[in-house]
């Protein structure tokens, strides 16, 4: 696993977001029926908890799994269990692209 500055900079956060925003433009124009309304990717089926909100948020951040653990008293292995429900929620096929779908549908804030 690549180890993880404590924060990204703006510049990298950026460079996420319009790399997953590329993906989602070229998506929706396969998808059947056309391109969806507004914009802004779909809101996830099943609602993310509280935990998953605040490891995306906290990986939005910079923060790695490792210091997520420690914040929330839990070990690494969990709080990759939080990242990984929030992931399929989103249906997203990594962090980086869960943290880009949730910041773009107004689920956290970085």
């Amino acid at each position: 696993m690549v180890k993880q500055p404590d924060q990204f900079s703006p510049d990298w956060s950026e460079r996420v977001v319009r790399a997953f925003q590329a993906e989602v433009v070229l998506a929706r124009r396969q998808e059947p029926g056309g391109p969806r309304r507004h914009g802004r990717p779909a809101r996830p089926a099943a609602p993310l908890t509280p935990r998953e909100t605040e490891t995306l948020t906290l990986l939005a951040r910079g923060k790695t799994e490792g210091a997520i653990a420690g914040k929330f008293g839990v070990t690494k292995g969990t709080v990759a269990d939080y990242a990984a429900r929030a992931r399929r929620k989103l249906g997203a096929a990594d962090s980086d692209q869960a943290v880009a779908a949730a910041i773009l549908s107004g689920l956290i804030t970085p």
